[in-house]
């Protein structure tokens, strides 16, 4: 499989996620929500770990696959700038809003948790990706837990990222019958198990001295984030490279049959998610690790 195209596009931040993340993700809503049905183990453990009674937020929650887990032990608010993904969570009956990560509509130190999954990401700056955590650390209160995942560059999987490209555009192939409205999966529902941490206990931040990603558990078993990027539709960096794109049409195939959407990536490399809260003195990583093509942290907010 070819690799994504190298981000060279001439936008400013924020029209750049605008083209490249918000209106994409507004397009390939339903199609993607039906590819986003199954929990991730390392997710769900964090929220069953969560004491019975915990309010949180779910920053980013698409579909909402995991506002629906412990129901009536917790409770959820969740947030996306997807105003089609939204659409599908509050058809399931979730607590939604439309919300940017950056300016999130919760009072100062109101909730005892927070999630972030496959979020901080899509985020174009250091800056921007660092004022991201820093809205999460906002929101939750001294004593509260943050649960952040984000894409690695260190891929296991057949993406063939660029070891030394870090800023791309990934594709997302629809063919024409899948445009069509498709009922979405509903989630399955379980019962927490007895052991809520299992996932969790199994890394530290010893994991990221080595020099392979390490993993969190050899049975944990992750939906494969991208399914359906199809190689003869991907362009090279060739074709980029003089004349970047400026919009997302300029990135369609000529394929009738298909139709690409190509959303814009920051890859973490290893260690870079760890540097990106370790200087932010009021979050304690508790957790840190790598699985399947995501490295995560588990933060905890300090007594003030």
């Amino acid at each position: 499989m070819k690799s994504p195209i190298p981000d060279q596009l001439a936008l400013p931040n924020e029209t750049k996620e605008e083209q490249y993340v918000h209106q994409i993700y507004d397009e390939i809503s339903t199609h993607f929500s039906n590819t986003r049905y199954k929990p991730w183990p390392v997710v769900e453990d964090f929220i069953n770990s969560l004491e019975v009674g915990s309010i949180g937020a779910d920053v980013g929650c698409g579909n909402g696959k995991y506002m629906g887990l412990r129901k009536g032990e917790i409770y959820f608010s969740g947030s996306d700038y997807s105003g089609g993904l939204l659409e599908i969570a509050t058809s399931r009956g979730h607590d939604c809003m439309i919300s940017d990560c950056l300016y999130l509509p919760y009072r100062s130190s109101l909730l005892d948790f927070a999630i972030s999954i496959a979020v901080i990401h899509h985020l174009s700056s250091y800056e921007r990706r660092r004022k991201a955590i820093l809205e999460l650390e906002r929101i939750i209160k001294p004593g509260g837990k943050i649960l952040v995942f984000v894409w690695a560059l260190e891929q296991s999987s057949k993406r063939n990222f660029d070891p030394n490209l870090q800023d791309v555009l990934v594709p997302w192939v629809m063919k024409n019958n899948q445009k069509k409205s498709q009922k979405p999966k509903p989630p399955k529902s379980k019962k927490p198990s007895k052991s809520h941490t299992s996932h969790l206990e199994s890394t530290n931040l010893e994991n990221l001295d080595s020099n392979k990603p390490s993993n969190i558990s050899n049975s944990s078993q992750y939906v494969n984030i991208d399914t359906h990027i199809s190689e003869t539709a991907q362009y090279t960096a060739e074709n980029t490279q003089d004349n970047p794109p400026e919009s997302v049409k300029d990135l369609e195939t000529d394929d009738d049959s298909e139709k690409v959407y190509y959303r814009y990536y920051h890859l973490f490399k290893q260690g870079e998610l760890v540097d990106l809260v370790q200087n932010i003195p009021s979050l304690e990583i508790i957790q840190s690790g790598y699985d399947k093509d995501n490295w995560f942290v588990v933060l905890k907010k300090l007594e003030t």
